[in-house]
């Protein structure tokens, strides 16, 4: 049997072009201070249109945006605080600090000093990788903090290939500065 989390809900998003913008892969976590940061992403032809960073794959063919909203009232209002030129985002807390890591091929990382209002460039972590890691937690446990992503190793296969996927997990410890 399934169970409705909420009755009563706020919708963080809502595409103005449904049609060629879309938004997928939501992540999600509460700070220290008990804000909820939202992250996702928007893909679809239209996104070569909008203003802001976008990511770029297939030979600079499909482009992708993330987004990074924040609530202060348990979610029930929500307001844009960044966007970001990679996707699959994970949001997560270490060291008293606010991370976002996704991709846009390499491994890609923000940071937030200040509990989401503002954000640090993006750092690129990996070089000329390919990374896949859609919606997924993050775990902590015993001190560190816990990831999984795939790395794309085989990338001759053609379309979606699982079979060219290696799964790794990273871990860190949750006292550090990424």
């Amino acid at each position: 049997m399934m169970r409705a989390l909420a009755d009563d809900f706020e919708i963080v998003y809502r595409s103005e072009r449904p049609q060629d913008v879309y938004c997928y892969t939501p992540g999600i976590v509460v700070t220290a201070s008990r804000r909820v940061v939202a992250t996702f992403d928007l893909g679809g032809a239209g996104v070569r249109d909008l203003l802001g960073p976008k990511g770029s794959r297939a030979g600079g063919t499909r482009f992708g945006m993330g987004m990074v909203y924040v609530s202060d009232d348990g979610g029930c209002s929500w307001a844009e605080r960044n966007t970001f030129p990679f996707w699959h985002a994970r949001p997560f807390t270490a060291g008293g600090r606010l991370y976002i890591l996704g991709h846009a091929g390499d491994l890609m990382i923000m940071r937030s000093d200040d509990d989401g209002e503002t954000w640090s460039a993006p750092v690129t972590l990996t070089s000329n990788m390919k990374w896949h890691g859609s919606s997924c937690n993050v775990h902590y446990a015993n001190g560190y903090l816990y990831l999984a992503l795939d790395e794309r190793r085989d990338l001759a296969i053609e379309g979606w290939n699982t079979a060219g996927l290696a799964p790794r997990v990273l871990r860190a410890r949750i006292d550090h500065d990424f």
